[in-house]
């Protein structure tokens, strides 16, 4: 399907490209099954698509995909004048079973965490720097390993992320416990040199440092079993105090669809695990 006024909409609604082309990969799969213009479907008609895609033995969250393609579609037609009614727009299938939970910290308790591991390895300080940016900055893998030592400024207290294929660039301000820190991780590297190397060996390091040393200090270091549970800890703190297009930025989410996604969690009663696709595009 190639509708311009409709990736049009998909692209004010600041969806990622991944889930744009996904809408219209279902829309262009329902069309072809009626064989007719998606103009002129009604309720009825959609209802028995579903009702097709249930006897094929689809599961309920694909079958809520399509829907959600249609209902999309149908709200930018209404916008434009093209239809007075949206028929997809209160069907949804129910009893979709939950993503298991995501086990978030709270900022004490990912202080603790980077204190427990200083006291316990402290000449390891390629893991504790990696550890501070990921708590204090939220930064990814892919952040760290893109860093050179320049964009790390200890005379200005900030760290400026050069961006990658799924974060996007920022300039972040380096929390006060950290510099002394970094000072000593940093001493004697050149500006261009990667103080976190390359990603297999930061990916090596830090999967080091959650199968075996997390463990060893106990609660609450022991909870974390991922990297991203650091970054989805930090990033759902920030939401509660910060604004969501600030926070946006201070993730380098390249599109604000990836934060309100972790807008919709909430640290003490966590309902969902947080989407691995949006709605089934990457989360970074």
């Amino acid at each position: 399907m190639n509708n311009p006024d409709f990736i049009r909409y998909l692209e004010q609604r600041r969806l990622r490209p991944s889930s744009q082309a996904l809408y219209l990969r279902c829309l262009a799969r329902i069309s072809t099954y009626f064989d007719a213009s998606l103009d002129r479907l009604d309720s009825t008609q959609i209802q028995g698509y579903i009702r097709y895609l249930q006897k094929q033995g689809r599961p309920k969250r694909y079958i809520n995909v399509e829907i959600c393609a249609l209902n999309h579609y149908y709200t930018c037609q209404l916008r434009q004048g093209l239809r007075k009614d949206n028929p997809a727009q209160h069907l949804r299938l129910r009893g979709v079973p939950r993503r298991r939970l995501i086990d978030l910290l709270t900022p004490t308790e990912l202080g603790e965490v980077i204190n427990a591991y200083q006291q316990r390895w402290p000449q390891d300080l390629f893991r504790q720097a990696a550890l501070s940016m990921m708590v204090y900055q939220a930064a990814t893998t892919a952040d760290l390993t893109s860093l050179e030592a320049r964009h790390i400024s200890l005379a200005k207290a900030e760290i400026s992320f050069p961006g990658t294929t799924t974060t996007a660039a920022r300039r972040l301000p380096l929390s006060a416990t950290q510099m002394m820190l970094l000072a000593r991780f940093l001493n004697g590297k050149k500006p261009d040199e990667k103080p976190f190397l390359g990603a297999k060996p930061l990916t090596n390091r830090l999967g080091q440092l959650l199968r075996h040393q997390f463990p060893q200090l106990g609660p609450p270091a022991e909870r974390i079993k991922k990297a991203h549970q650091i970054r989805a800890s930090v990033i759902v703190h920030w939401l509660k105090t910060t604004d969501i297009r600030q926070v946006q930025y201070q993730a380098g989410h390249k599109y604000v669809s990836s934060t309100e996604v972790y807008q919709k969690q909430d640290i003490q009663t966590l309902q969902e695990a947080l989407l691995k696709y949006h709605p089934m595009g990457k989360i970074p």
